[in-house]
């Protein structure tokens, strides 16, 4: 689950929607996403249309739906979730805000969400 731990919840959700997210480009990946507009392609002219035929509120449903974003206590829950469903081990990709530190955004991610953290 791609994840990013931030104080400020919105520069979490960019930094997931901007990310490089290599499974994007699989076209099963892009699929499973195109009914909502959030899958295939990407970039600013397609977030664009999205925002002007009303489709981006469902993508960003989307993005909220398969990763765990914001403060700890928000991305936490969305990984109890996960376990709530049945997920046996729910695997965090940390996400880098960007601007920030590679090293310090990355392990301030994993460390937040680590099972004892």
């Amino acid at each position: 689950m791609r994840a990013c731990v931030h104080a400020d919840a919105e520069a979490a959700c960019v930094a997931v929607r901007d990310g490089r997210c290599p499974v994007r480009s699989y076209p099963a990946y892009a699929r499973q996403f195109a009914p909502d507009g959030a899958g295939g392609g990407g970039g600013a002219g397609r977030r664009g249309a999205r925002r002007a035929s009303g489709t981006h509120g469902r993508a960003e449903r989307s993005r909220h739906a398969v990763a765990a974003l914001g403060d700890p206590t928000a991305a936490r829950a969305r990984l109890e979730e996960y376990r709530s469903a049945g997920a046996d081990l729910v695997v965090v990709y940390p996400v880098v805000v960007p601007g920030s530190t590679l090293a310090r955004s990355a392990l301030t991610t994993l460390e937040s969400l680590a099972p004892n953290g």
